[in-house]
Order: structure tokens, then sequence, then C-alpha cells
């Protein structure tokens, strides 16, 4: 069958074959695209090379062309071919996204952003497929980079536009929940509301028209415009900053921040939240810690090694480590240690919360290799570098040779790491108890030593000092916002009021819902919302907005009350409410007791607990309690595994621990969402296959075991 003349050119105009530029090469066109719809690739690609040679470099053509070249993975031909392209046609949009794919995928260069921006603004709309595959690359691109706002915009416009790509919806729905990334990264910047009667609210309204269809270039230029015209409203700048934030275009996005912050309008909780997002985005505000290497000559690697296996102030590491100095088809270190601050404890009998050994650094010895003298590297943080360096080499004295050399290895998140505690328990303590020390010693270091440490952002003040400092409130602020997020993700409980009491700040206020409109108020103040006061809708509507978006301290408060409410049984099923809570637990030992309840709740329902005997391996093998382990296995193998979904459940749980290989063999089958009732909707509990709001309801879900 012939090529419609009526079907709509490939070379992305919008228009069709008969009125486009293909219009005298119809035949031509039909034989490329049979070969090309044919899985005729390497045919296809010759036919259109000879149309090109014969003078014939119709855009049609060389999108095709293109395409043909990326899925042949054959990059350096697709290089010269978009440029090629783009020099002939530079307003097509095909080839300004294909150009942004090959900007996304080269770490050096520019993200691709522009490019695709641009492809959006000409399209107006109507957006071939080849601009919503670059979108794609381009948010694995910003993804990387960490730009992640960035990165979840462009992601939630590919699934806008292509409703089958669950690939993209995935990582939207992990991006969303990920505990390794802050709170106020994964939601991003409140907006401020507009006033009903604020006369520039027409102007703003058709200024982020085009903002849902991606035109946030366009978008930014127009509220430029409006900010030059209402330079007071906190409105305009937000949504600018907003904007910026999706271009991943951070120090314009934390300009307009700090504009945001400074307005007089602005309440005193927008500002902290704003500000502490400027902080996140602004290069200047971080304050990283060096991971360093520090290489060490060594006389006698026999007597070293004695020495360490001897003294109580080393602990030897598992065979098969190697730092990442260290190239992998190089000889591995002959043996490795912890370098603790004092001899090791070794029974819990002797235990004190000031006595605790913590970790220094670890120390890698090598043995001579034919092309240098045997080693050792010592890799440790540059808090006190030059101090830890010293003891080491007056602890180990001349079984160290002098200094070889000294590289810096990594960058790591500096207040944070100046709070990690690294312990070195004794080897008969419990996991429960482990839990427990460290909890207690965590919070205390945090009240006692974050109040001292000088910071950047607050002109190189300490937040005690800063504390009675007025310009410096809201940056004070700010930084205990993103102190309370960084606890978030451990997950580990702050008592913010009493860090505020020792700082002489006004304490967190607790939300009375019936004064607040809670679907308004960002998601890290649900942890403050007076939980006995809100209604059975307020309660599921708020803990379904803490479980999308892994709020771990609101999930916590929210859920226990919804366990005492029989009235939320048909939105909250038990056994769905104790997973939650184990997931979001404090510790190992609460993450239990939680998936033990889901285990017999599911039961008593008539339901299967098999996805919640899955969520409880990796807790048993964390706790190395290798017999629950294995008896939890052999349950599932022999009652459960024929349910649909458990098997590629568990081999994704086993694999993940390090006990299946990923070999072609494993099933590809994605594990079903486990519902309330087999018989109800699965727009009744959410689940991650069905995260994204659909037009009927606006709310997110709930997580089961196995979709994170």
């Amino acid at each position: 069958m012939s090529l419609d003349p009526y079907s709509f050119c490939p070379c992305g105009s919008g228009k069709k074959i008969k009125f486009c530029c293909c219009s005298d090469l119809a035949s031509d066109l039909d034989r490329v695209i049979k070969m090309f719809a044919g899985d005729q690739r390497i045919a296809c690609l010759a036919q259109i090379d000879k149309l090109i040679n014969e003078g014939k470099d119709r855009a049609a053509f060389l999108a095709i062309k293109t395409r043909l070249h990326f899925e042949l993975e054959q990059v350096e031909e697709a290089k010269e071919v978009v440029q090629r392209f783009f020099e002939k046609y530079p307003d097509n949009p095909i080839a300004l996204s294909q150009s942004a794919i090959l900007q996304s995928i080269d770490p050096e260069g520019p993200d691709g952003v522009d490019f695709l921006q641009r492809a959006f603004d000409i399209c107006e709309g109507k957006i071939p497929s080849d601009v919503v595959d670059a979108l794609g690359s381009v948010a694995q691109r910003l993804l990387a980079d960490g730009k992640v706002i960035a990165a979840r915009a462009h992601l939630m416009i590919t699934t806008a536009l292509n409703k089958e790509d669950e690939n993209s919806r995935a990582l939207v729905t992990e991006l969303m929940s990920s505990q390794q990334i802050p709170m106020l990264l994964r939601t991003g910047l409140s907006l401020y509301p507009v006033p009903e009667d604020a006369p520039y609210r027409p102007a703003l309204e058709e200024a982020v028209q085009g903002a849902n269809l991606g035109l946030w270039a366009a978008t930014v230029e127009k509220l430029g415009y409006l900010t030059n015209r209402f330079p007071e409203e906190p409105a305009v700048w937000s949504r600018l900053a907003t904007m910026q934030c999706y271009l991943g275009h951070h120090p314009q996005a934390v300009e307009a921040l700090r504009r945001f912050v400074g307005l007089k309008r602005v309440s005193l909780e927008a500002a902290v939240e704003a500000e502490a997002l400027a902080q996140m985005l602004d290069v200047d505000s971080d304050e990283p810690l060096e991971l360093r290497s520090i290489v060490f000559h060594v006389p006698d690697v026999e007597q070293l090694v004695d020495r360490l296996l001897s003294d109580p102030q080393a602990s030897r590491l598992p065979d098969g480590l190697t730092p990442r100095t260290v190239n992998e088809d190089a000889p591995p270190p002959k043996v490795a240690f912890e370098i603790l601050d004092r001899p090791k404890l070794t029974s819990m009998a002797d235990i004190e919360l000031t006595n605790i050994p913590r970790i220094v650094g670890e120390l890698f010895v090598f043995g001579k290799q034919t092309d240098r003298d045997a080693r050792a590297e010592f890799i440790l943080p540059s808090i006190d570098l030059e101090s830890s360096q010293m003891k080491l080499c007056e602890w180990l004295g001349d079984l160290l040779g002098s200094e070889e050399s000294q590289v810096k290895v990594a960058d790591i998140p500096g207040i944070m790491a100046r709070l990690e505690l690294r312990e070195k328990f004794p080897e008969d303590a419990t996991p429960d108890q482990i839990d427990d020390l460290r909890t207690q010693s965590q919070m205390t270091n945090i009240l006692e030593c974050w109040p001292h440490i000088e910071m950047r952002v607050l002109d190189g003040k300490s937040p005690a000092a800063a504390a009675s400092i007025a310009p410096l409130r809201k940056r004070l602020l700010a930084c205990l916002l993103r102190l309370e997020m960084g606890l978030e993700q451990i997950p580990r409980k702050l008592d913010s009021n009493r860090l505020r009491e020792n700082l002489g700040i006004p304490c967190v206020e607790t939300i009375d819902p019936w004064k607040k409109d809670l679907t308004q108020i960002p998601i890290w103040q649900l942890s403050h919302v007076d939980i006995l006061k809100l209604s059975d809708e307020q309660l599921y509507q708020s803990f379904q907005r803490a479980v999308m978006y892994g709020a771990a301290h609101a999930i916590s408060q929210l859920g226990r009350e919804a366990l005492t409410r029989d009235s939320l049984r048909e939105q909250l099923p038990i056994d769905v409410l104790h997973g939650l809570l184990g997931r979001w637990s404090y510790s190992s030992r609460e993450s239990l007791d939680h998936l033990l309840k889901a285990r017999e709740a599911a039961v008593d329902n008539g339901r299967s607990p098999a996805v919640w005997i899955i969520a409880e391996l990796p807790l048993r093998f964390q706790r190395r309690e290798v017999d629950e382990f294995e008896k939890l296995v052999e349950e599932i193998q022999l009652r459960y595994i024929d349910e649909p979904g458990i098997l590629p459940r568990l081999q994704q749980t086993l694999m993940q621990l390090g006990f299946v290989s990923n070999t072609d063999e494993t099933p590809e089958e994605t594990a079903e969402p486990v519902l309330a009732n087999p018989t109800e909707s699965a727009s009744e509990i959410w689940t991650p296959e069905n995260s994204v709001s659909s037009k009927e309801s606006d709310k997110p879900g709930l997580w089961v075991p196995g979709d994170d």
C-alpha cells in the first residue's frame, strides 16, 4: 500500500506530506518508510544515502537517517548527520531535538536544554515523537548533573506526552520518594498564592500559559518582563524561580529566590523555604568536605600488618575491598583496616555513650609491585586532616615511611559529614542495641555540635552566633530546615524545638487543621499538624501526600493515627498501614514489628502476606539473622511462589542483596500492585504503577513493598 499523501511528514514540520518538503519525493519517501517499518535498517540507510547524494537532502530523510544511526548506536555518524541537518534546517524541531540528544550524552558539554526549548517553541504544542525522545535523554543528563527539579520537570512532560512511557513514569515516582535526595529538591518551591484582586493577575496568568506545555524559556522571558513591572510581587518572583529551576539554570534560580526572600510581604515560612532551596542550589553556599588519600612508603609490610592485627585501635576489614584510587586491573591490597580514634571495645558491658570508638579512616596496605614499592594508603575525610595524619604517624612510628603523595578522592556533603559519627561497636552488640546507641549519640552530637559549626551561608558565623543577628535569622532558619531534611533521609528524628530553644529562636508551632488548608502547606510541614484534630478525609489526604514524597516523620505520625481509626479501614487497610510504617521506621526493630503486624493483618483479612514477607528479607539480612532469613525464603518458595508477581519480586530482592546475578534468565515480568481487595479498582490504593494522578483525581497514593 502506498504512502498516504495526507499523512503527516516525518520531517517534524507538522504538515502533511502533500504540502510539505517531500511533496515531490513522495515515492522515495514511501520506499524509505517501508524499509524503516520493516526493520531493514542497513538497506534503509543505504537508500537514504543514495537520495542525499543525489541532492535530495530533505529534512524528512535527514531525520530518519539520524534516528537510524541512534538506533544502531552509531553516535559519531549521528553527529555528522545532525550537524548537516541543523545547518540546513536550523528551525526544524527534530534537528533541534536531535542536537539536544547529542549534547545530553556528552557529559563534558551543554545539557541540551536550550536546544530542546527552541524545539518546543517551534512546535507550539504539536510535539513530534523525536522531540519527546529528546526529553527523556535530557532528563537523564540533568539528573546526572544533580539538577533534580529540572530532571523531574522534563520527565513529567515526557509522561504527559507519552502515556506508554513506563520508564519515565517509574523514574518520576522514584525521584519523588527517594531518600537519597533532600525533600525540597523533590517537591520544588511552593508557588506563592496570587490574590484574586491583584492588578497583575491577568498578565501573570497569560505569562505562565505555556509552562504546562514545556515552554519554560519563553515563560521565563515573560516573567522577567513582569518582574520589571511588578518588582515587589512575591507570586511573580516565585514562579520565575520555579521556571529557572525547570530549565536547570541554578544561578538564575538562586537570584530569583533571594529576591523573593527579601520582599516585605513574603511570610516567614515561605521565605525560609525559598532560602533553603537557594542554599541547596547555590554552589557558593555548599561546604563540601574532601575525602582524601594519603599514601605512605612502607619499609616492611609484614611488620606493619602484624602490628595492625594485634592493635585494638585497628579493626580488620573483609578481604576484597579496594580504594577507589586503585584501578580495577591493579593488584588489590594485601589487607585493609578501619583506624579508630581509641581502642575498640570487646563487650557491650563496657560501653557508654561517651566511650564508643569512632572510625577515623581506612588504611589499605599494598605489597611490593613490579613498578612500585610497598605502600599504605590512608583514606579519610578532611576534618582535622593534619591532626589525624599526625596521630597515625605517631601511633605507627617507623612502620610508616615518608609520605609519597596526597590527593582528593571525592567531595562529600560538608555539614552532614561533620555530624556523622562512624561508631565501631563490639562484636556482641545486637542490631537493636546499635540502633539505640547510634540514635542517642547522633542526636546528642547534633544538639552539641551543629550550633557551633561555622557556615559560609551565615557569613562565616555559627548558628549559635547568628541567632542573635537579625539579618541572618532567615538564613539560620533555612539551615535548620536543611538539617531536618537531611535527617529525614537517614531517617532520624530531630527534636527541632529543643535545638531552637538552645539557640534562642522561636519554636515550631503546631498547625491547626481547622484553620489551615493542609493541601496547600509544604510537605515538610505535615509533621507539625495537630493530628488529633484531623478529619478522616484530611488524615487520608495528608498521609497520601506524605507517602508520595517519602516524608518519614509525617508518615510515622499520620500513619499511627490512621491505625486508630476504624473508619479508614476501606481506604487504608491495616496491613498496608503497617507495611508503610515499616518502610519508614527509624530502626530495624520498629520496621520488623510493623512488617510482622502487616503479615498478621493480611492473613486475618484473607489476603496473601507474601509481599510483607519479602519486605522483611532485607531487614533480616541487615541484622545478620541468617536463620530467620532462610526460613522466610523457604516459606515464600513453598507457599507463595506461584502467586502473580511474587517470583520476580523475590528475585529482585535477592538480586539487590547480592544472592542472584542479573542474568538473561531473570523474568521480565514486573510485580503487580497489591490492592486492598483484589476486586477493588486500582485507583483506590495507590502504587507507583498508577502513581501519576489521573484526570478524575489528583490524589497520590500508597507504597507497597517492592515498588521503590
